[in-house]
Protein backbone atom coordinates (compact mmCIF):
# COMPACT_ATOMS: atom_id res chain seq x y z
CA UNK A 1 0.00 0.00 0.00
CA UNK A 2 1.16 3.42 -0.65
CA UNK A 3 -0.57 5.10 2.48
CA UNK A 4 -1.79 3.82 5.71
CA UNK A 5 -3.04 6.40 7.73
CA UNK A 6 -4.96 7.24 10.96
CA UNK A 7 -8.14 9.01 11.44
CA UNK A 8 -7.36 12.89 11.07
CA UNK A 9 -7.10 14.72 14.47
CA UNK A 10 -7.49 17.99 15.28
CA UNK A 11 -5.76 18.94 18.73
CA UNK A 12 -5.92 21.73 20.75
CA UNK A 13 -3.49 22.06 23.78
CA UNK A 14 -2.09 24.50 25.82
CA UNK A 15 1.29 24.39 25.37
CA UNK A 16 3.00 25.66 21.78
CA UNK A 17 6.74 23.86 20.98
CA UNK A 18 7.26 27.32 19.71
CA UNK A 19 6.33 30.19 21.39
CA UNK A 20 5.64 28.14 25.06
CA UNK A 21 3.01 30.88 25.72
CA UNK A 22 5.74 33.74 26.03
CA UNK A 23 4.99 36.23 23.20
CA UNK A 24 4.71 40.10 24.33
CA UNK A 25 1.05 39.25 25.23
CA UNK A 26 -1.51 37.75 24.18
CA UNK A 27 -2.63 40.32 21.50
CA UNK A 28 0.61 39.62 19.58
CA UNK A 29 -0.01 35.94 19.36
CA UNK A 30 -3.42 36.66 17.24
CA UNK A 31 -3.75 35.54 13.34
CA UNK A 32 -5.40 38.74 12.35
CA UNK A 33 -5.81 42.22 13.44
CA UNK A 34 -10.23 41.28 14.78
CA UNK A 35 -9.17 39.13 17.01
CA UNK A 36 -6.45 41.12 18.60
CA UNK A 37 -9.28 44.17 18.67
CA UNK A 38 -11.90 41.31 20.16
CA UNK A 39 -9.15 40.15 22.84
CA UNK A 40 -8.74 44.09 23.96
CA UNK A 41 -12.32 44.37 24.13
CA UNK A 42 -12.76 41.19 26.41
CA UNK A 43 -14.89 39.53 23.78
CA UNK A 44 -15.24 35.90 24.46
CA UNK A 45 -14.36 33.33 23.28
CA UNK A 46 -11.35 35.58 22.05
CA UNK A 47 -10.62 37.02 25.52
CA UNK A 48 -7.94 34.79 26.59
CA UNK A 49 -4.00 33.84 25.07
CA UNK A 50 -4.87 31.43 22.03
CA UNK A 51 -3.93 27.57 21.63
CA UNK A 52 -2.03 25.91 20.19
CA UNK A 53 -4.11 23.97 17.41
CA UNK A 54 -3.06 21.02 15.32
CA UNK A 55 -4.23 19.05 12.27
CA UNK A 56 -2.72 15.71 12.56
CA UNK A 57 -2.99 12.59 12.32
CA UNK A 58 -0.59 8.91 12.67
CA UNK A 59 0.99 7.52 9.67
CA UNK A 60 1.90 3.76 9.88
CA UNK A 61 3.60 3.74 6.07
CA UNK A 62 3.96 6.38 3.58
CA UNK A 63 5.63 6.70 0.18
CA UNK A 64 8.07 9.56 -0.20
CA UNK A 65 6.10 10.91 -3.21
CA UNK A 66 3.09 11.19 -1.19
CA UNK A 67 5.09 12.52 1.60
CA UNK A 68 6.12 15.31 -0.16
CA UNK A 69 2.82 15.62 -1.51
CA UNK A 70 1.65 16.46 1.84
CA UNK A 71 4.62 18.78 3.24
CA UNK A 72 3.19 20.86 0.15
CA UNK A 73 0.07 21.40 2.13
CA UNK A 74 2.00 22.42 4.66
CA UNK A 75 2.51 19.14 6.78
CA UNK A 76 5.60 17.95 8.84
CA UNK A 77 6.39 14.90 10.06
CA UNK A 78 7.50 14.28 13.92
CA UNK A 79 8.50 10.19 13.72
CA UNK A 80 5.72 9.17 11.99
CA UNK A 81 3.07 11.61 13.58
CA UNK A 82 2.27 14.13 10.56
CA UNK A 83 0.96 17.50 11.71
CA UNK A 84 1.03 21.18 10.78
CA UNK A 85 -0.43 24.27 12.59
CA UNK A 86 -3.97 25.78 12.31
CA UNK A 87 -2.72 29.20 11.22
CA UNK A 88 -5.70 30.54 11.40
CA UNK A 89 -6.38 30.08 15.29
CA UNK A 90 -2.62 28.78 16.87
CA UNK A 91 -0.44 31.12 18.76
CA UNK A 92 2.04 31.27 15.75
CA UNK A 93 1.82 30.92 12.52
CA UNK A 94 4.20 28.24 11.04
CA UNK A 95 4.97 28.84 7.20
CA UNK A 96 6.13 25.93 5.25
CA UNK A 97 9.62 27.48 3.76
CA UNK A 98 11.81 26.17 0.95
CA UNK A 99 15.06 27.32 -0.98
CA UNK A 100 17.93 26.20 -3.34
CA UNK A 101 21.20 27.69 -4.16
CA UNK A 102 19.48 29.98 -6.96
CA UNK A 103 17.30 31.76 -4.32
CA UNK A 104 19.96 31.95 -1.74
CA UNK A 105 21.63 35.05 -1.66
CA UNK A 106 25.30 34.48 -0.09
CA UNK A 107 25.97 37.06 2.58
CA UNK A 108 29.04 38.22 4.58
CA UNK A 109 27.82 36.00 7.10
CA UNK A 110 27.51 32.58 4.92
CA UNK A 111 31.39 33.23 3.95
CA UNK A 112 32.73 34.20 7.33
CA UNK A 113 31.37 30.97 8.45
CA UNK A 114 32.21 28.46 5.78
CA UNK A 115 35.85 30.11 5.56
CA UNK A 116 36.04 29.72 9.57
CA UNK A 117 35.29 26.56 8.85
CA UNK A 118 37.45 25.61 6.02
CA UNK A 119 40.34 27.29 8.20
CA UNK A 120 39.55 25.11 10.96
CA UNK A 121 39.29 21.65 9.13
CA UNK A 122 42.57 22.21 6.66
CA UNK A 123 44.48 24.45 8.74
CA UNK A 124 44.91 26.65 5.79
CA UNK A 125 42.80 29.44 3.98
CA UNK A 126 40.29 28.61 1.35
CA UNK A 127 42.06 28.41 -1.59
CA UNK A 128 39.17 30.86 -3.62
CA UNK A 129 40.34 33.94 -1.07
CA UNK A 130 41.15 36.22 -4.59
CA UNK A 131 38.15 35.21 -6.26
CA UNK A 132 34.37 35.18 -6.54
CA UNK A 133 33.23 33.54 -3.28
CA UNK A 134 31.40 30.01 -4.51
CA UNK A 135 30.04 28.19 -2.08
CA UNK A 136 29.47 25.13 -3.72
CA UNK A 137 33.49 24.98 -4.68
CA UNK A 138 34.39 26.39 -1.38
CA UNK A 139 32.74 23.46 0.77
CA UNK A 140 33.66 20.57 -1.57
CA UNK A 141 37.15 21.58 -2.42
CA UNK A 142 37.88 21.70 1.39
CA UNK A 143 36.33 18.43 2.53
CA UNK A 144 37.45 16.30 -0.20
CA UNK A 145 41.29 17.75 0.43
CA UNK A 146 41.27 17.41 4.38
CA UNK A 147 40.89 13.98 6.16
CA UNK A 148 40.14 15.79 9.56
CA UNK A 149 36.84 16.41 9.24
CA UNK A 150 34.10 13.89 7.26
CA UNK A 151 30.93 13.05 6.80
CA UNK A 152 28.73 9.60 6.20
CA UNK A 153 25.11 9.34 5.30
CA UNK A 154 23.68 6.58 6.34
CA UNK A 155 20.36 4.50 7.38
CA UNK A 156 18.59 6.97 10.17
CA UNK A 157 19.60 4.02 12.97
CA UNK A 158 19.87 4.35 16.51
CA UNK A 159 23.34 4.32 18.16
CA UNK A 160 24.80 5.23 21.57
CA UNK A 161 27.17 7.53 19.74
CA UNK A 162 24.14 9.54 18.25
CA UNK A 163 22.03 9.28 21.44
CA UNK A 164 24.49 11.12 23.37
CA UNK A 165 25.37 13.73 21.38
CA UNK A 166 21.46 14.12 21.16
CA UNK A 167 21.23 14.25 24.90
CA UNK A 168 23.94 17.18 25.11
CA UNK A 169 22.87 18.69 22.74
CA UNK A 170 19.26 19.00 24.08
CA UNK A 171 20.09 19.44 27.42
CA UNK A 172 22.49 22.08 26.83
CA UNK A 173 21.36 23.94 23.87
CA UNK A 174 17.67 23.63 24.72
CA UNK A 175 17.75 23.36 28.18
CA UNK A 176 16.07 20.21 28.44
CA UNK A 177 15.87 18.28 32.11
CA UNK A 178 18.19 15.47 31.73
CA UNK A 179 15.48 13.14 33.08
CA UNK A 180 13.35 13.83 30.77
CA UNK A 181 15.46 13.05 27.33
CA UNK A 182 15.69 9.29 27.23
CA UNK A 183 16.74 6.62 24.17
CA UNK A 184 12.88 6.28 23.61
CA UNK A 185 12.32 9.45 22.75
CA UNK A 186 15.00 10.05 20.65
CA UNK A 187 14.30 6.50 18.52
CA UNK A 188 10.86 8.05 18.29
CA UNK A 189 11.74 11.34 17.21
CA UNK A 190 14.98 11.06 14.59
CA UNK A 191 15.51 7.37 13.64
CA UNK A 192 11.49 6.01 13.39
CA UNK A 193 9.66 7.07 10.28
CA UNK A 194 6.48 6.12 8.20
CA UNK A 195 9.01 4.80 5.22
CA UNK A 196 8.50 1.54 3.92
CA UNK A 197 12.13 -0.29 4.56
CA UNK A 198 12.85 -0.72 1.34
CA UNK A 199 13.53 3.20 1.24
CA UNK A 200 16.44 3.33 3.79
CA UNK A 201 17.63 0.20 6.34
CA UNK A 202 17.46 -2.69 3.33
CA UNK A 203 19.67 -1.00 0.88
CA UNK A 204 23.45 -2.50 0.08
CA UNK A 205 26.79 -0.86 1.41
CA UNK A 206 26.96 -0.04 -1.99
CA UNK A 207 24.15 1.91 -2.13
CA UNK A 208 25.27 4.17 1.07
CA UNK A 209 28.83 3.91 -0.44
CA UNK A 210 27.85 5.41 -4.05
CA UNK A 211 25.57 7.72 -2.32
CA UNK A 212 29.06 8.82 -0.16
CA UNK A 213 30.25 9.98 -3.55
CA UNK A 214 27.88 13.13 -3.91
CA UNK A 215 30.68 15.71 -3.25
CA UNK A 216 32.60 14.44 -6.48
CA UNK A 217 29.96 13.88 -8.32
CA UNK A 218 26.06 14.42 -9.07
CA UNK A 219 23.77 11.53 -8.12
CA UNK A 220 20.45 11.58 -9.97
CA UNK A 221 20.04 7.70 -9.35
CA UNK A 222 22.02 4.69 -8.09
CA UNK A 223 22.53 1.86 -10.37
CA UNK A 224 18.63 2.49 -12.02
CA UNK A 225 17.20 3.44 -8.09
CA UNK A 226 15.95 6.91 -7.30
CA UNK A 227 18.16 8.06 -4.54
CA UNK A 228 14.81 8.16 -1.83
CA UNK A 229 14.09 8.23 1.86
CA UNK A 230 15.13 9.07 5.26
CA UNK A 231 19.22 9.30 6.33
CA UNK A 232 21.38 10.47 8.60
CA UNK A 233 24.19 12.25 7.94
CA UNK A 234 26.98 12.12 10.54
CA UNK A 235 29.22 14.63 10.77
CA UNK A 236 33.06 13.69 12.26
CA UNK A 237 35.78 15.58 13.04
CA UNK A 238 39.29 13.41 14.10
CA UNK A 239 36.60 10.62 13.65
CA UNK A 240 34.68 11.88 16.77
CA UNK A 241 30.71 12.51 16.00
CA UNK A 242 30.04 16.74 15.95
CA UNK A 243 26.89 16.83 14.70
CA UNK A 244 24.12 14.83 12.84
CA UNK A 245 21.92 15.84 10.08
CA UNK A 246 18.40 14.17 9.94
CA UNK A 247 17.63 14.04 6.57
CA UNK A 248 14.58 13.11 4.34
CA UNK A 249 15.05 12.89 0.59
CA UNK A 250 12.14 12.77 -1.56
CA UNK A 251 11.37 12.22 -4.98
CA UNK A 252 12.10 16.37 -6.04
CA UNK A 253 13.42 17.96 -2.58
CA UNK A 254 15.49 17.23 0.51
CA UNK A 255 13.74 17.69 3.58
CA UNK A 256 15.60 18.90 6.65
CA UNK A 257 14.23 17.08 9.99
CA UNK A 258 16.52 17.94 12.89
CA UNK A 259 20.36 18.85 13.29
CA UNK A 260 21.98 18.14 16.21
CA UNK A 261 25.58 19.07 17.04
CA UNK A 262 27.97 19.52 20.20
CA UNK A 263 27.93 22.67 21.99
CA UNK A 264 32.20 21.92 22.17
CA UNK A 265 31.78 23.27 18.69
CA UNK A 266 29.86 26.26 18.68
CA UNK A 267 32.60 28.15 17.36
CA UNK A 268 32.44 26.63 14.20
CA UNK A 269 28.95 27.70 13.62
CA UNK A 270 27.57 24.04 12.45
CA UNK A 271 23.92 25.01 12.38
CA UNK A 272 24.20 27.30 9.76
CA UNK A 273 27.14 25.09 8.23
CA UNK A 274 24.95 22.59 7.44
CA UNK A 275 22.02 24.36 6.01
CA UNK A 276 24.59 25.91 3.41
CA UNK A 277 25.79 22.32 2.47
CA UNK A 278 22.10 20.34 2.61
CA UNK A 279 21.49 23.48 -0.30
CA UNK A 280 24.39 22.40 -1.64
CA UNK A 281 23.71 18.44 -1.31
CA UNK A 282 20.29 19.06 -3.02
CA UNK A 283 22.00 20.41 -5.89
CA UNK A 284 24.19 17.47 -6.08
CA UNK A 285 21.21 14.97 -6.22
CA UNK A 286 19.14 16.57 -8.65
CA UNK A 287 16.56 17.81 -6.23
CA UNK A 288 14.79 20.97 -6.98
CA UNK A 289 14.43 22.20 -3.61
CA UNK A 290 15.94 22.16 0.36
CA UNK A 291 12.86 22.64 2.73
CA UNK A 292 14.12 23.54 6.00
CA UNK A 293 10.71 22.70 7.89
CA UNK A 294 8.63 25.85 8.68
CA UNK A 295 9.55 29.59 9.17
CA UNK A 296 7.90 31.76 12.02
CA UNK A 297 8.32 35.84 11.51
CA UNK A 298 8.15 36.45 15.16
CA UNK A 299 9.85 33.58 16.43
CA UNK A 300 13.55 34.14 17.09
CA UNK A 301 14.65 30.23 16.71
CA UNK A 302 12.71 29.90 13.71
CA UNK A 303 13.23 33.30 12.41
CA UNK A 304 16.74 32.37 10.95
CA UNK A 305 16.43 30.51 8.24
CA UNK A 306 15.66 33.93 6.07
CA UNK A 307 19.05 33.97 6.21
CA UNK A 308 19.01 31.11 3.55
CA UNK A 309 16.14 33.06 1.24
CA UNK A 310 13.81 30.93 -0.87
CA UNK A 311 10.19 30.86 -0.47
CA UNK A 312 6.95 30.74 1.80
CA UNK A 313 3.40 28.75 1.51
CA UNK A 314 0.58 30.44 1.24
CA UNK A 315 -1.91 27.37 1.84
CA UNK A 316 -4.78 29.13 0.60
CA UNK A 317 -3.79 28.94 -2.98
CA UNK A 318 -0.98 26.46 -3.00
CA UNK A 319 1.59 29.01 -3.65
CA UNK A 320 5.13 29.26 -2.90
CA UNK A 321 6.41 33.31 -2.50
CA UNK A 322 9.66 34.62 -2.10
CA UNK A 323 9.77 35.56 1.51
CA UNK A 324 11.70 39.02 0.69
CA UNK A 325 9.10 40.09 -1.56
CA UNK A 326 6.00 38.73 0.72
CA UNK A 327 7.53 41.05 3.71
CA UNK A 328 6.78 44.25 1.05
CA UNK A 329 3.21 43.52 1.08
CA UNK A 330 2.20 42.11 4.22
CA UNK A 331 3.05 41.04 7.80
CA UNK A 332 4.45 37.28 7.66
CA UNK A 333 3.82 36.79 11.67
CA UNK A 334 -0.08 37.52 10.63
CA UNK A 335 -2.04 35.41 8.80
CA UNK A 336 -1.57 35.42 4.82
CA UNK A 337 -3.76 34.43 2.17
CA UNK A 338 -2.98 36.63 -1.20
CA UNK A 339 -5.29 37.54 -4.11
CA UNK A 340 -5.70 39.91 -6.70
CA UNK A 341 -8.95 40.96 -5.73
CA UNK A 342 -8.90 42.93 -2.68
CA UNK A 343 -12.88 42.47 -2.32
CA UNK A 344 -12.30 38.19 -2.07
CA UNK A 345 -14.55 37.47 1.18
CA UNK A 346 -14.67 33.79 0.64
CA UNK A 347 -12.60 30.36 0.34
CA UNK A 348 -11.15 30.33 -2.63
CA UNK A 349 -11.00 26.53 -4.19
CA UNK A 350 -7.68 25.17 -3.34
CA UNK A 351 -5.84 23.99 -6.45
CA UNK A 352 -4.71 20.90 -7.24
CA UNK A 353 -1.21 21.62 -7.94
CA UNK A 354 1.55 23.52 -6.15
CA UNK A 355 3.16 26.78 -7.80
CA UNK A 356 5.43 29.58 -7.33
CA UNK A 357 4.50 33.15 -8.16
CA UNK A 358 5.48 36.89 -8.03
CA UNK A 359 3.97 38.56 -5.28
CA UNK A 360 3.09 42.23 -7.59
CA UNK A 361 -0.66 42.65 -7.84
CA UNK A 362 -1.57 40.24 -4.46
CA UNK A 363 -2.96 41.66 -1.39
CA UNK A 364 -3.53 40.12 1.74
CA UNK A 365 -7.00 39.44 1.82
CA UNK A 366 -7.15 37.34 5.10
CA UNK A 367 -8.90 39.17 7.32
CA UNK A 368 -11.76 39.78 4.34
CA UNK A 369 -12.39 35.51 4.78
CA UNK A 370 -11.06 34.71 8.19
CA UNK A 371 -11.53 37.59 10.33
CA UNK A 372 -14.31 38.04 12.73
CA UNK A 373 -16.43 39.02 10.64
CA UNK A 374 -15.13 37.10 7.39
CA UNK A 375 -17.32 35.85 4.64
CA UNK A 376 -15.93 32.21 5.26
CA UNK A 377 -17.77 31.14 8.25
CA UNK A 378 -21.29 32.04 8.00
CA UNK A 379 -21.18 30.45 3.75
CA UNK A 380 -19.31 26.98 5.84
CA UNK A 381 -22.41 26.41 8.19
CA UNK A 382 -24.59 26.75 5.37
CA UNK A 383 -22.82 24.55 3.04
CA UNK A 384 -22.22 21.82 6.51
CA UNK A 385 -25.72 21.87 6.92
CA UNK A 386 -25.85 21.05 2.94
CA UNK A 387 -23.73 18.21 3.59
CA UNK A 388 -25.28 16.86 6.89
CA UNK A 389 -28.92 16.54 4.89
CA UNK A 390 -27.28 15.01 1.70
CA UNK A 391 -24.29 12.62 2.75
CA UNK A 392 -26.40 11.98 6.24
CA UNK A 393 -23.68 13.10 8.29
CA UNK A 394 -25.17 15.11 11.47
CA UNK A 395 -21.51 15.62 12.83
CA UNK A 396 -20.96 18.69 9.55
CA UNK A 397 -24.51 20.30 10.89
CA UNK A 398 -23.96 19.69 14.48
CA UNK A 399 -20.25 21.30 14.61
CA UNK A 400 -19.84 25.01 15.75
CA UNK A 401 -16.56 25.99 15.56
CA UNK A 402 -16.39 28.70 18.40
CA UNK A 403 -15.89 25.92 20.96
CA UNK A 404 -11.95 25.38 19.15
CA UNK A 405 -10.72 28.80 20.61
CA UNK A 406 -11.91 29.05 24.29
CA UNK A 407 -8.87 28.54 26.52
CA UNK A 408 -8.14 25.01 27.14
CA UNK A 409 -5.32 23.23 30.04
CA UNK A 410 -5.38 19.86 28.67
CA UNK A 411 -5.01 18.76 25.38
CA UNK A 412 -8.46 18.32 23.61
CA UNK A 413 -9.33 16.61 20.11
CA UNK A 414 -11.91 18.28 18.00
CA UNK A 415 -13.55 17.09 14.20
CA UNK A 416 -11.81 19.46 12.01
CA UNK A 417 -12.89 23.15 11.91
CA UNK A 418 -15.40 24.11 9.09
CA UNK A 419 -12.82 26.90 8.33
CA UNK A 420 -9.43 26.61 8.57
CA UNK A 421 -6.50 28.11 5.76
CA UNK A 422 -5.32 25.13 3.89
CA UNK A 423 -8.02 22.46 4.24
CA UNK A 424 -10.15 22.21 0.76
CA UNK A 425 -13.41 24.27 1.80
CA UNK A 426 -16.70 22.65 2.76
CA UNK A 427 -18.33 24.45 -0.72
CA UNK A 428 -15.82 22.62 -2.56
CA UNK A 429 -16.39 19.40 -1.20
CA UNK A 430 -20.49 19.77 -1.62
CA UNK A 431 -19.40 20.87 -5.42
CA UNK A 432 -17.92 17.59 -6.20
CA UNK A 433 -20.99 15.64 -4.18
CA UNK A 434 -23.23 17.57 -6.53
CA UNK A 435 -21.78 17.01 -9.80
CA UNK A 436 -21.06 13.57 -9.03
CA UNK A 437 -17.03 13.87 -8.69
CA UNK A 438 -16.60 12.87 -5.38
CA UNK A 439 -17.65 9.39 -5.87
CA UNK A 440 -14.78 8.70 -8.33
CA UNK A 441 -12.39 10.52 -6.16
CA UNK A 442 -11.35 7.05 -3.74
CA UNK A 443 -11.01 3.83 -5.90
CA UNK A 444 -8.10 2.51 -4.49
CA UNK A 445 -9.32 3.00 -0.53
CA UNK A 446 -9.24 0.40 1.85
CA UNK A 447 -10.67 0.55 5.47
CA UNK A 448 -9.63 -1.55 8.30
CA UNK A 449 -11.82 -1.37 11.24
CA UNK A 450 -10.28 -2.52 14.24
CA UNK A 451 -13.34 -1.75 16.48
CA UNK A 452 -15.31 -4.26 14.42
CA UNK A 453 -12.90 -6.35 12.36
CA UNK A 454 -9.06 -7.18 11.72
CA UNK A 455 -10.64 -7.70 8.03
CA UNK A 456 -10.40 -4.70 5.30
CA UNK A 457 -12.94 -3.44 3.03
CA UNK A 458 -13.43 -1.40 -0.08
CA UNK A 459 -14.18 2.12 0.54
CA UNK A 460 -17.36 2.89 -2.34
CA UNK A 461 -18.83 6.35 -1.17
CA UNK A 462 -22.15 5.68 -2.72
CA UNK A 463 -22.61 2.46 -0.73
CA UNK A 464 -24.33 2.95 2.34
CA UNK A 465 -22.02 0.10 4.06
CA UNK A 466 -19.31 2.89 3.69
CA UNK A 467 -21.66 5.58 5.29
CA UNK A 468 -19.67 4.78 8.93
CA UNK A 469 -16.26 6.09 7.21
CA UNK A 470 -17.10 8.95 4.64
CA UNK A 471 -16.34 11.55 7.23
CA UNK A 472 -13.00 10.47 8.35
CA UNK A 473 -12.39 10.50 4.08
CA UNK A 474 -14.11 13.84 3.58
CA UNK A 475 -11.76 15.05 5.71
CA UNK A 476 -8.51 13.56 4.68
CA UNK A 477 -9.50 14.55 1.35
CA UNK A 478 -10.06 18.28 2.78
CA UNK A 479 -6.46 17.83 4.34
CA UNK A 480 -4.38 16.72 1.22
CA UNK A 481 -6.67 17.35 -1.97
CA UNK A 482 -7.86 15.02 -4.54
CA UNK A 483 -4.76 14.17 -6.10
CA UNK A 484 -4.00 12.49 -3.18
CA UNK A 485 -6.19 9.41 -4.25
CA UNK A 486 -5.94 9.62 -7.88
CA UNK A 487 -3.69 6.88 -8.16
CA UNK A 488 -2.69 5.85 -4.67
CA UNK A 489 -3.43 2.75 -2.68
CA UNK A 490 -4.59 3.77 0.76
CA UNK A 491 -5.58 1.82 3.88
CA UNK A 492 -7.60 3.81 6.79
CA UNK A 493 -7.15 2.52 9.52
CA UNK A 494 -10.12 3.22 12.29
Amino acid sequence: MDLVIGEPLYIVGRDCGYCHGKKDGPRRSYSLQSYEEAYRARTEPFDEYPNSSTICCHVYSCTPEIYELMMNRGFRRSGSFLYRPDLLRSCCRLYTIRSNTNLLKVSKEHRHNVNRFVRFITGNESNNKNRPFDLKSALLSAETRTSSFRTEIAPANFSPEKYALYKKYQTTIHNDDPNEVSEKGFKRFLCQSFFPEQYSGSRSPEYWRKLNRWRELKIIDIDGEQVEGPVHECYYIEDKLVALGILDILPNSVSSVYFIWDPDYAHLGLGTLSALRELVLTEQLGKEYYYLGYYADDCHKMKYKAKFGGEILDLTALTFYRLNELKKVTDCSGLIALSELESTSTEPAVPSTIKSNPVSHMINVAENIYGVQGGSFSASRKVAQEISGTLGLSEFGDQNDEKLWRRVEESVVHALPLVSPGLIPLWQIMDWVANGAIHDIFPYCLVIDHTKSQHGQLFDFSNKKSADFRKSFIDLLRMFGAELFENAKIVLLM
